[in-house]
């Protein structure tokens, strides 16, 4: 399961797509973060249901994550019931300069900034058709 590599002193999640939690310079990675974060969610809310809504590039690592959480008591509620982890992946969002956003770089805003982003884009351009339609009773 979680396995310690004493030769190179890394710390990572065993499966047919090893997971690596820690480094050997001891940098936590994210696979062992959103460890602590289900943790953290179990112990605080005790949900029947988790869901994730990551890029689809995170499948191969959120695969293992819940894989970790359920054979560990981190997928089990606390009535010992399981906890169902699914993974609501989604493609990559580009900035306006058509560059891949991204949280370690800082140039992926938050959740809510993306949403009112679409949204004034999808306003925008319902208006723009609006405009170029002829109008009937529903427009007018």
């Amino acid at each position: 399961m979680i396995v310690h590599d004493p030769t190179e002193d890394t710390y990572y999640i065993n499966g047919p797509h090893p997971v690596p939690l820690r480094t050997s310079n001891g940098y936590e990675l994210y696979a062992a973060r959103d460890l602590a974060t289900i943790e953290q969610r179990r112990n605080d809310f005790d949900p029947d249901l988790m869901v994730y809504v990551v890029g689809e590039e995170q499948s191969t690592s959120f695969e293992a994550v819940f894989k970790a959480a359920n054979i560990s008591y981190l997928g089990h509620k606390k009535d010992g019931s399981r906890i169902a982890f699914e993974h609501a992946n989604f493609g990559l969002l580009l900035g306006q300069d058509g560059k891949k956003l991204s949280s370690r770089k800082g140039t992926s805003g938050s959740l809510v900034e993306v949403i009112d982003e679409v949204y004034t884009h999808a306003l925008m351009k319902l208006r723009s058709i609006i405009q170029i339609c002829p109008r009937t009773k529903h427009n007018a």
